[in-house]
C-alpha cells in the first residue's frame, strides 16, 4: 500500500485534535501520583504565597494610627490626671467639622480641635479657685472655653499619634494624615492599578513568549522593586515604587494557575486552580506574623525579597514551559525534551505513536526553536534565518486579542465575565485591606482572614466539583451579602461583627480565586492568559475604587455596607449568563466554545496502545482520521 505524502500526515497531526490527544495521551499514561506532578504542583503553589502577603502589606505598613490635633500642655499635668473622655470631649469633639480640606475623616480621629492656650486657661482656673478638673467638666463657666474657636490641627501645632498595636507605619513617617489622608487612599488605588496593568501587559506577553519566561522575569524585577520601596525617602517615589512593586505582584497568579490548568485533566483543574488560594492564606498570616515582630515598616517591606530569591530559583531550576502552550505555538523540540524528561521522572514509557507523530512534526519543522538556535540566529541576517513566507505564516497565527474579537460569543462572555470580577474585587479587597471598615483589631482581624481564606479557597473546592463552576459563583457570593448584611446588624457586638465579617471573606475568598479558574476554562488556548488577562486588568482598574468605599460611611451611616450588599446580589445575578464547565474538556478552539456554550464538549481520548506500531499503519490511521474530519 503506498503511504501518503509526509506533508500530508503533518497538516493531519496539526489539528487541535490531534495537538490536544497528544498531551491528554502523555498524562493519561503517567497519572498524577509521580514526581513530575507534584513538581509542577509545588512550582504553581509557591508564587502566591508572597502575592497574599503583598496584598496585606498596607494594612501594617501603611495602616492608619489614630492621631489627633497637638495641644501644647495636655500631656502634663493637671490636664494628664484628667480623664482621656472629658479631654477629647472639650478639646476634640467638633460638632461642626470632622475633617478637613474636603477629605471627610473618621469622628474619632477628627483634624479640627479647640484652638487654645492651656497656660492662659491654668490661669483662669487659679483666678475663679477652682480646680482645672472643675473648669474642664464645667466648660461653660469658662469664658476662655465659651469664646475659643476650633481651628485645624494643620494651623496649629500639627499632629500628635495615639497609642496604637501598631507603632510605625508609612503613614506616620510621612504624615499622611487629614488633608493628606487621601494619600493612603491612593496608594492603595495605585496598588490595584498597578495589578491591572501588570495583569494586562504580563498576560499578553505570557501568551505571546510562555509562561515560565514572564515569570521568572516578573520576580526578578519585583525584587529590586521592593529594595527600592524599603529605601523610599518620598511619598511620591514611595507610591511610584508601590504601584511598580503590585505591577509584578498579582499578576502572577493568573499566570500560574493558568499554566496549571494547562496540564491537568477537567477532572483535576478545580484542584490546581485553588491549592494557590490557599497559599494566598498562608502568606496572609506569614506576613501578620512578620509585623508583629517587625515593627519598622522599612524592614517589614524587604520580607518580600525572602520570597523572591528561592521561587525564582525553582521556577528556573525545575519548572518547565507549559507543554500545551509549545503544541500550539508550534515548538515541538522543546515539548519533546519535556516528554523525555517526564519519562526519567516517572519511569514510565510513553506511547510509540506519539513518538513518530513528533519526529514527523520536528522534521517538517521550517526553523529551529531551541534556545542554542534561537542564540545563534541573533548573529545572523534575518533573510538567513527566515524566509519571508515564514514570517508570513508567523505573522497569519492569530493573537489572543483577534481570538477574541473574531467571536461574539466570547465577547458576550468576557462582558458578563468582566462584570462578575468587578463585584468579586471590590468585595474582596475592601474585606482584605479595609480594615478601617470594621474598626477591628488589625492582627486578629487579618489572622483570622487568613484562616477564613484557606477555609474558603477548601469550601470551594468542594462546591465546584459537586455543584459546579457556575452555581458555586453565584451562592458564594449570594452568601457573601448575607453575611455583610448580618455585619451590619451587630454592628456593636464586636465578637459577632468580626464573625459576619470574616464569614463574608470566607464567602468571596472562594468566588475571587475561582474567577481565574473558571474565566480560563472558557477561553481557547491562544486567548486564555489573554481572556484573563483582560477581565484580570479591567476588574482591578475598577478596584481603584475599593479604599473609597469607607467613605460612604462619612455621609451615609450604613451606606459602605450597604454599597457592597447590593453588589454582591448583582454579581450573583450576572452569573446566570455564564456557562457550565463542570465535566467539560478544556476548549482549544472558538469552535469547541461554542460546543461548551451546550454542554457538548465532551472529547473522548481512546487508551494508547503499548505495542510498537507500524509506520505504514500509522499513516493510514492518520489519513483515515483526516477523512472524517474532513466530513
Amino acid at each position: 500500500m503506498e503511504s501518503p505524502p509526509e506533508e500530508e500526515i503533518v497538516e493531519v497531526i496539526k489539528h487541535p485534535d490531534h495537538v490536544e490527544r497528544m498531551l491528554t495521551d502523555i498524562i493519561e499514561k503517567i497519572g498524577y501520583k509521580n514526581k513530575w506532578h507534584m513538581m509542577i504542583l509545588l512550582g504553581v503553589c509557591i508564587v502566591t504565597i508572597q502575592d497574599g502577603g503583598n496584598m496585606i502589606w498596607s494594612v501594617f505598613g501603611a495602616a492608619h494610627i489614630p492621631h489627633r490635633c497637638l495641644i501644647p500642655g495636655l500631656d502634663s499635668p493637671p490636664f494628664a490626671n484628667i480623664s482621656p473622655s472629658v479631654i477629647h470631649e472639650v478639646f476634640y469633639n467638633d460638632p461642626r467639622s470632622f475633617g478637613c480640606n474636603g477629605i471627610p475623616a473618621d469622628r474619632q480621629t477628627g483634624c479640627t480641635a479647640l484652638n487654645i492656650n492651656t497656660s492662659a486657661l491654668l490661669q483662669e482656673a487659679s483666678s475663679l479657685n477652682v480646680s482645672i478638673e472643675h473648669l474642664i467638666t464645667h466648660p461653660n463657666q469658662s469664658e476662655l472655653l465659651m469664646t475659643s474657636e476650633y481651628g485645624l490641627c494643620s494651623e496649629m501645632s500639627g499632629f500628635e499619634f495615639m497609642p496604637m498595636e501598631v507603632e510605625d507605619s508609612a503613614a506616620k513617617e510621612f504624615g499622611l494624615v487629614c488633608g493628606r489622608e487621601i494619600y493612603r487612599r491612593v496608594d492603595k488605588a495605585l496598588f490595584v492599578l498597578g495589578q491591572a496593568v501588570g495583569a494586562f501587559v504580563l498576560g499578553y506577553l505570557s501568551d505571546k513568549y510562555g509562561r515560565k519566561k514572564m515569570l521568572i522575569v516578573q520576580y526578578i524585577l519585583e525584587l529590586f522593586c521592593i529594595l527600592a520601596l524599603a529605601l523610599s525617602p518620598h511619598i511620591v517615589i514611595f507610591l511610584f515604587l508601590r504601584f511598580v512593586v503590585s505591577m509584578f505582584n498579582m499578576s502572577k497568579f493568573p499566570i500560574a494557575v493558568t499554566f496549571g490548568a494547562e496540564v491537568m485533566m477537567p477532572q483535576h483543574r478545580g484542584l490546581i486552580g485553588m491549592i494557590p488560594g490557599i497559599e494566598i492564606g498562608v502568606g496572609m498570616i506569614l506576613y501578620s506574623f512578620f509585623a508583629y515582630l517587625i515593627t519598622s515598616w522599612r524592614w517589614y517591606t524587604t520580607t518580600g525579597m525572602w520570597f523572591c530569591l528561592p521561587i525564582t530559583a525553582y521556577w528556573l531550576i525545575a519548572m518547565p514551559e507549559s507543554p500545551r502552550w509549545l503544541l500550539e505555538k508550534g515548538r515541538y523540540r522543546e515539548f519533546q525534551e519535556i516528554v523525555k524528561n517526564i519519562e526519567r521522572k516517572t519511569g514510565k514509557t510513553l506511547d510509540p505513536k506519539m513518538w513518530y507523530k513528533l519526529e514527523v512534526l520536528i522534521k517538517a519543522e521550517k526553523r529551529n526553536t531551541t534556545v542554542k538556535e534561537q542564540f545563534q540566529n541573533v548573529f545572523r541576517s534575518k533573510s538567513s534565518a527566515m524566509s519571508d513566507a515564514e514570517e508570513e505564516e508567523e505573522d497569519d497565527q492569530p493573537s489572543g486579542f483577534q481570538e477574541i474579537g473574531r467571536s461574539p460569543l466570547l465577547i458576550r462572555w468576557l462582558t458578563v465575565f468582566a462584570f462578575v470580577w468587578c463585584a468579586n474585587t471590590l468585595l474582596y479587597y475592601a474585606l482584605t485591606m479595609g480594615q478601617d471598615l470594621f474598626n477591628l483589631n488589625l492582627y486578629s482581624y487579618t489572622l483570622i482572614n487568613g484562616c477564613f481564606e484557606m477555609a474558603g479557597v477548601l469550601l470551594i473546592m468542594f462546591s465546584i466539583n459537586w455543584i459546579g463552576r457556575r452555581a458555586s459563583m453565584m451562592g458564594g457570593l449570594f452568601l457573601c451579602g448575607v453575611s455583610l448584611a448580618l455585619c451590619q446588624v451587630f454592628e456593636q457586638n464586636v465578637v459577632l461583627k468580626q464573625l459576619f465579617a470574616s464569614t463574608s471573606k470566607l464567602f468571596i475568598t472562594g468566588t475571587f480565586d475561582m474567577a481565574f479558574l473558571y474565566t480560563g476554562e472558557v477561553m481557547p488556548t491562544l486567548a486564555r492568559t489573554t481572556g484573563v488577562g483582560i477581565c484580570s486588568c479591567i476588574c482591578r482598574v475598577v478596584g481603584m475604587g475599593f479604599p473609597f468605599i469607607e467613605m460612604i460611611n462619612s455621609y451615609i451611616p450604613g451606606g459602605s455596607i450597604i454599597f457592597m450588599v447590593v453588589l454582591a446580589a448583582m454579581g450573583a445575578g450576572a452569573c446566570f449568563l455564564l456557562p457550565e464547565t463542570k465535566g467539560q474538556e478544556l476548549p482549544e478552539t472558538i469552535e469547541d466554545c461554542e460546543l461548551l456554550a451546550n454542554r457538548k464538549l465532551l472529547k473522548f481520548h481512546p487508551k494508547v496502545a503499548d505495542t510498537e506500531p507500524e509506520k505504514e499503519g500509522i499513516e493510514i490511521q492518520l489519513v483515515h482520521e483526516k477523512k472524517d474530519t474532513n466530513c
